[in-house]
């Protein structure tokens, strides 16, 4: 036996192995050593049993386990090694070494060979492949490896035929037509219940007739094609997934597409159901496709700029089209191919491959070519996938569905599944929805208008959001459900068409939204521009679209808008606004911002279009309505739809632009229309202009008031009836606030005005800024005009008041406003530091109230009622906490001189505590009374045949208010009596503390420093009320109160009032003094009087004497003359502001001032050369002062120096004359009317025309007066009156149908005598007729009537005359400036009340 040897180390062939593994080639130098080495080893393992087995083993550890994964399954044809890794050469090189042994030793029964088979067995198949073994060795060594070989050798004879004798094929169907067709049949009964069988007779038939695999894929997608769009898809989704292989579908489908020449649609659902299923990845099938991108681009750039330039001619009318040469756009088409990727998303989308769908799109975007746009299908696609995704969740939010009987047939609906990756999945809360739906929704309202021809999935979204809103959502997907509305759905409406249903469940979620978040999604909704103005430009240069522009749809939808607005428009008119109302309703469904600008835009041109267009509102949707209130804050704030911020001042720096003026009254009248319509808007936007010290917006508010809240502001000087119907209870106020015609006030309106001002951040910021800015106006306004800022700073005093007592109506809710007193004066650390005027205006309602309450509390207490808490108790006076805010209103050295007794009850009172206008209520009874009579009367004369419901309420209402005044009129006289009383009863704690001598050093000038002069500046009651309580304080004897000493103080003090004041104040000023002079001159003139009511009280007591009526007169011309000097001195002041100030003044107290003739005199000359000035309201202002200065001395104003009434001799007597002339003339006319009455007898005759009477002489005191009446005509003398023509219809007396005719007067008062005296009673003692106001109607008024007489038609042309003449200049707004024949300062009418019941008469009879 040879001697063994050992093998070769492991250590050395592991080495070299692991440098083959490295090396580049695998026929480098180290295969050759590595070859040699498996030799060696192989070589030494068949010397011995124990080599064998260690060679084995060294050849496992060092080669490893082979891996079965790194052979390849399907080598090439002719390959018959694996080379594709090192490893695999090495298995190579070790098997070639086997072989070789085995050729060396044939013999099997030889130790060699049968170790050499023991070798192979342990390597064979763990690290040698039985591939290799087969592959290389001879059939003596694989009989003796393979356990049956018999079964091997047949496999291998059937190969070598198959390689060498049988037929190549092609894969045809003919080749084997019966495997196909039994395949073919196999897949047309494919359903859900035999996809296992039909897969397992599938893999049956493919090995049976030896088919084709990749054929047999094809001929499913074959069949898959006729079933892609059925319910059965499923099943051969799960086929397909049965196959072992699916690497060769995407080119299966690939060539699919490529030889359908686009690829028909059900193909490309086939690929979109499977890239769903993941089944294929798109790249794989997107490689096959022939798709021009740049084609594509310029494609859609082309239609965008087509159809935008077509949006931009709609409404144009070319007058030469046929001459001229559009611009050509066109280029050549691209064929259907490029459109196959388009094609490919819209089946993702109807498959339901939304994700994948979404990344492409994406993609396409990026590349600048709009997907959407040039394929529809795709939003109409996601359009109905999100029918299906939404189902569940709005099942769940819509309201309960009532049982009406059988349900209809349900809509069909696709199949559609759903992959947890690459599908929209079904949608069941409403944070789902809000993170999913915002992509989708991009697509169908943005990039399309899909969502506008599907409104029932609008409705669908909206009804989902409204249901989140309404519960509680987070504030993430509150905020993502407020990104839906704003920027998605409120445009789409856009595109909608008239659709109200859509309207109004798109107002349904807005209105749950707080009212700046409207706001934004309006700003959003409009963009920066409306109409043609907002075509992209990129769009229409042939560069695509950007992706903050407009969709094109939107825009083309708001440019018919706005041409179908402007033609209702243009036809719109007080005959068929209704008409006219229902289609603008109709247009502006879709639109409201556009057709809103157009109107605002006409309303600002045409502003006496603004009562009619408000009442065609009336069809309006509660959303159109809402944008409106958007688009007037838009307007008023100086933007516009076309233009940007506009200046809110005229050219001369005075006034109000038009624009501004005609939005402040049409926002009045829209929101007294329409009170429910969102208010506060405007309201904080006012408040917020004042917080940048800009007053012109309080013109808004002016307008609300007026309109919306009923209240009236008066400006400029007001009537003593007005001021005295202002000192009563509101019922009183408002018969006298417009001469007793009564507008119809909305209460709903009143109501909502009052709440909205009532919230905490407009009512009490818009009282307190109006009062701060007031001061501040003066010194920051940028105009230098000082008209302009006295308006402005009167504007702010008026508001102020009228805002305190239009919201101090509600008690309780002004007190919760209200803070406390501290703090309204500034005495605690947030103080508003107001002046003492406006804390009282505001806090004035709460002390009344607190006082009212208490006195009523004690009076139920009293009788043995329940007493109700008082919720006002804090404002109590007399409290200690209120006086010491008091004190720290004032310097404290003031308090030496004035006692917080004083001064607490001189701010807390009102005019309505101290004073009642008893006149004024009978005189407003009466009236009420007489013009009841008057309508039922003439309804029962049947004069009013068509006595409306309208006219029988307002005969209701007349006599309501007459009962309800005189119960107002008791209420307030009990309660005036309740103050006055207390007033004499507290008057000793007034004056009485600080002493006689201390009294009279500082006491005037204190109060009037720190009440009188701050207060009567305020407003109109204000001055009366200063005025007033002066005089019950020295009427009610008050202890140590000096009035001879104030009243001489306050004529001091008028020069320098008067210079430093605005024309508001200087109206108030006018309205004090007036009131003060009156009783100094009636004491003046009336020596009765002066002993009664000023020399016998304390404050005229000079040493414990009362003051003699001589030295009164003499301290009485000292205050004339002063008075007239300051005057005068302003009436010729170069000084603007003085001068129209001193008119103010002076037209507020010229029926009382001047009294001397002199001063009159000089007067009448002083405002004579006024009348010549340039400026115009200057000018205006000293014509109207002339004619009411002239009509007081007419009517006996002035006084002569020992107290009688100054006349002028030649005006007397003038004026005698010219009512003689006139009573001559009345006189002729009666007897021709009486002539022409008794001569119409007869039946069935005739009447004839009298001759014409001379004409009367002319009136006046010239010279032609006094000469004798001319003769009549030769032509037509006077005979006697015959029958009247048969065509004459207007015939008095007689029967049948005859009668004699009225012939019209000569005078130029047609028909005068003869019409009026048919309509008045007649008098039967002295035979004169009279009108139903009183007086004879033929006497020749008397007075400051007849100096202003220039119609006698009831005093309705004469009344209108005179009262331009005596108001004009003075500010008095159009109703006061008709005049009504009641009241001072120069309104005129004939015969007293008789032009303001001829008015009323007027205004009733309209109504009828």
């Amino acid at each position: 036996m040879p001697k063994q040897t050992s093998l070769p180390s492991e250590a050395s062939l592991r080495t070299l192995y692991k440098s083959f593994l490295s090396s580049p080639s695998p026929l480098s130098s180290e295969s050759t050593e590595l070859s040699t080495l498996f030799f060696k080893i192989c070589e030494k393992s068949l010397e011995s049993d124990a080599l064998c087995k260690e060679g084995a083993g060294v050849l496992r550890e060092v080669l490893g386990k082979w891996d079965p994964e790194s052979e390849d399954p399907n080598p090439p044809p002719g390959v018959l090694f694996n080379t594709s890794t090192p490893h695999n050469v090495a298995l190579n090189l070790l098997t070639d070494t086997l072989w070789l042994l085995s050729t060396l030793h044939p013999d099997p029964s030889s130790l060699p060979h049968i170790r050499l088979l023991t070798l192979l067995k342990t390597l064979t198949p763990s690290t040698i492949p039985y591939r290799t073994i087969c592959t290389v060795l001879d059939e003596t060594i694989l009989e003796s490896l393979i356990d049956d070989y018999s079964r091997f050798k047949k496999s291998l004879k059937k190969v070598n035929t198959d390689r060498v004798y049988k037929q190549k094929k092609f894969n045809l169907y003919r080749e084997e037509s019966e495997g196909y067709s039994k395949t073919l049949t196999l897949f047309s009964t494919l359903n859900k219940s035999n996809v296992e069988y039909t897969l397992r007779k599938t893999k049956s038939i493919i090995g049976y007739f030896d088919l084709d695999p990749n054929r047999v894929l094809d001929l499913c997608l074959d069949s898959f094609e006729n079933e892609v769009v059925s319910s059965n898809y499923s099943s051969y989704i799960s086929v397909l997934k049965g196959f072992e292989s699916l690497k060769a579908l995407p080119h299966l489908i690939g060539f699919k597409l490529a030889d359908s020449g686009g690829g028909g649609e059900k193909c490309l659902d086939i690929v979109g159901r499977l890239v769903k299923e993941g089944m294929v990845e798109l790249e794989e099938v997107r490689s096959y496709m022939e798709v021009d991108l740049e084609g594509i681009k310029a494609e859609s750039n082309r239609r965008l700029q087509k159809y935008s330039l077509s949006i931009k001619q709609l409404g144009v009318v070319s007058l030469n089209s046929s001459t001229t040469s559009k611009k050509n756009i066109t280029s050549p088409e691209i064929p259907d191919k490029s459109y196959l990727r388009l094609k490919l998303i819209s089946s993702l989308v109807k498959c339901n491959a939304y994700k994948v769908a979404e990344r492409e799109i994406e993609d396409l975007e990026a590349r600048g070519i709009q997907a959407i746009f040039l394929e529809p299908s795709i939003a109409s696609g996601i359009c109905q996938l999100l029918h299906n995704v939404l189902e569940p969740l709005y099942q769940s939010s819509s309201p309960p569905k009532f049982d009406l009987g059988a349900s209809p047939t349900p809509l069909p609906t696709s199949s559609i599944s759903y992959h947890p990756i690459n599908s929209l999945q079904m949608i069941t809360t409403l944070s789902e929805f809000t993170s999913t739906i915002l992509t989708p929704l991009k697509y169908i309202t943005l990039k399309s208008d899909s969502l506008s021809k599907d409104p029932i999935l609008f409705c669908k979204i909206c009804r989902i959001i409204k249901y989140g809103l309404e519960n509680n959502p987070s504030e993430e997907e509150f905020e993502k459900m407020k990104e839906i509305l704003g920027r998605y759905l409120t445009p789409c409406i856009s595109c909608l068409g008239s659709n109200p249903s859509c309207s109004y469940t798109l107002w349904s979620c807005l209105n749950l939204l707080p009212y700046q978040t409207r706001y934004t999604i309006y700003d959003n909704w409009r963009g920066s521009t409306l109409e043609r103005n907002s075509i992209p430009m990129k769009a229409m240069a042939g560069k695509g679209i950007g992706e903050d522009d407009k969709g094109l749809e939107w825009v083309r939808s708001e440019v018919i808008t706005g041409l179908e607005c402007r033609a209702v428009m243009k036809r719109l008119s007080k005959d068929n606004y209704k008409e006219k109302g229902k289609l603008l309703a109709k247009i502006t469904h879709p639109n409201p911002l556009v057709v809103f600008s157009v109107i605002l835009g006409q309303i600002e041109s045409y502003d006496n279009m603004i009562t009619l267009i408000v009442d065609s509102f009336k069809h309006l949707s509660p959303l159109a309505l809402d944008v409106l209130s958007h688009q007037l804050l838009t307007a008023v704030g100086g933007g516009n739809t076309n233009t940007g911020s506009r200046n809110k001042l005229k050219d001369d720096g005075l006034n109000a632009s038009n624009w501004m003026s005609a939005l402040e009254t049409f926002i009045g009248v829209f929101y007294k229309k329409n009170p429910h319509v969102e208010l506060r808007g405007i309201l904080r936007f006012i408040v917020e202009k004042l917080r940048d010290n800009s007053v012109l917006e309080l013109g808004i508010v002016k307008s609300l008031m007026n309109k919306m809240g009923g209240v009236e502001i008066a400006e400029g000087v007001i009537s003593q009836q007005q001021l005295d119907g202002r000192a009563g209870g509101s019922l009183l106020k408002r018969e006298t606030t417009n001469f007793g015609i009564v507008e119809k006030i909305s209460k709903k309106s009143v109501k909502q005005l009052r709440l909205a001002l009532s919230e905490p951040d407009v009512g009490l910021p818009l009282l307190v800024l109006t009062a701060q800015i007031r001061n501040r106006v003066v010194y920051m306004t940028e105009t230098k005009h000082l008209k302009f800022i006295g308006n402005m700073y009167d504007v702010c005093t008026r508001m102020e008041n009228v805002l305190a007592e239009f919201l101090s109506v509600d008690k309780e809710r002004y007190e919760q406003m209200v803070p406390s007193l501290s703090r309204l004066v500034g005495t605690t650390k947030d103080g508003l530091g107001l002046d003492p005027e406006v804390v009282f205006t505001i806090a004035r309602p709460l002390i009344g109230g607190s006082v009212r309450r208490d006195e009523e509390n004690a009076q139920k207490k009293s009788s043995g009622e329940k007493t109700t808490p008082n919720e006002l108790k804090a404002w109590l006076p007399g409290k200690k906490e209120i006086h010491t805010t008091y004190k720290a209103m004032l310097p404290s050295d003031v308090w030496s001189s004035i006692s917080v007794s004083l001064y607490e009850t001189f701010w807390s009172l009102r005019l309505y505590d101290i004073y009642v206008p008893k006149d004024r209520y009978d005189a407003e009874t009466t009236r009420l009374k007489k013009e009841v009579e008057r309508v039922e009367k003439s309804w029962r004369s049947d004069k009013l045949k068509n006595f409306t419901q309208s006219s029988q309420m307002d005969v209701a209402r007349m006599k309501n208010t007459t009962g309800e005044l005189k119960k107002e009129l008791e209420e307030q006289q009990g309660w005036f009596r309740s103050v006055t009383r207390k007033i004499k009863k507290n008057r000793d704690s007034f004056l009485g503390q600080l002493g006689a001598e201390e009294v009279s050093k500082t006491f005037s000038k204190t109060f009037l420093e720190h009440c009188v002069f701050p207060r009567c500046m305020n407003s109109p009651e204000d001055a009366s009320f200063c005025a007033k309580f002066i005089f019950l304080l020295h009427d009610s004897e008050t202890p140590h109160f000096p009035s001879i000493q104030v009243y001489d103080l306050l004529v001091q003090s008028l020069i320098g009032l008067i210079f430093c004041s605005t024309e508001g104040e200087a109206a108030n000023l006018g309205g004090m003094l007036r009131e003060v002079w009156t009783v100094l001159s009636k004491w003046r003139y009336d020596e009765k009087a002066y002993e009664e009511e000023a020399q016998s009280k304390k404050g005229f007591t000079i040493t414990g004497i009362g003051l003699p009526k001589g030295d009164f007169d003499k301290v009485y011309g000292k205050w004339h003359d002063r008075i007239w000097t300051v005057c005068k001195n302003g009436l010729k002041s170069t000084e603007y502001i003085h001068i129209r100030a001193t008119l103010i003044v002076l037209s507020g107290i010229v029926n009382t001032f001047p009294k001397k003739f002199e001063a009159g005199q000089e007067g009448l000359e002083a405002v004579s050369v006024l009348q010549a000035d340039e400026r115009q309201d200057i000018k205006a202002m000293a014509n109207a002062y002339y004619a009411q200065l002239s009509r007081a001395r007419d009517a006996g104003a002035w006084r002569k120096e020992d107290g009688g009434v100054w006349k002028d001799m030649a005006l007397e007597k003038a004026k005698k004359l010219k009512e003689k002339l006139r009573g001559e003339k009345a006189k002729r006319q009666d007897e021709e009317m009486r002539v022409e009455m008794s001569g119409g007898g007869g039946g069935g005759g005739q009447g004839q025309k009298s001759a014409k009477p001379p004409p009367p002489p002319p009136a006046g005191g010239n010279k032609s007066a006094q000469k004798a009446p001319p003769k009549a005509p030769q032509k037509a003398p006077q005979k006697a009156p015959q029958k009247a023509s048969a065509s004459n219809n207007n015939n008095v007396g007689g029967g049948g149908g005859g009668g004699q005719k009225f012939n019209p007067p000569p005078s130029g008062r047609r028909g005068e005598s003869t019409l009026r005296g048919m309509k008045s009673p007649l008098n039967a003692s002295a035979g004169e007729f009279k009108p139903p106001g009183g007086g004879s109607r033929l006497s020749p008024p008397s007075g400051r009537e007849a100096g202003g007489l220039n119609d006698s038609r009831d005093g309705r042309d004469g009344g209108k005359k005179r009262g331009r003449g005596d108001d004009a200049g003075s500010n008095v707004d159009a109703k006061r400036s008709r005049g009504d024949g009641r009241g001072e300062g120069g309104v005129g009418g004939v015969g007293g009340e008789g032009g303001e019941e001829d008015k009323r008469k007027r205004y009733f009879d309209s109504k009828t």
